[in-house]
C-alpha cells in the first residue's frame, strides 16, 4: 500500500507536465522583427545598418 507521501508528489509531477503540454503552443506569438544588413567597408570598418519593419506591433506567422 502506498503512503500519502508517495503518492502526492508523482500525482503533482503529472499534473504539472500535463499543464505545460497543454499550454506549450498558446502564447502570444513573437512580433515582427526588421532586417539587418552587415557590410564591409574598404578600409576595414564593419558597418551595421538596422531598418524596422512596417508594422512592428503585428504577429509573426
Amino acid at each position: 500500500m502506498k503512503t500519502k507521501s508517495k503518492v502526492l508528489p508523482r500525482f503533482l509531477c503529472v499534473g504539472f507536465a500535463l499543464a505545460l503540454l497543454d499550454t506549450g503552443c498558446a502564447g502570444p506569438r513573437p512580433l515582427k522583427g526588421g532586417r539587418a544588413v552587415t557590410t564591409h567597408k574598404p578600409a576595414g570598418v564593419i558597418e551595421q545598418t538596422l531598418v524596422q519593419g512596417e508594422n512592428p506591433s503585428q504577429t509573426s506567422k
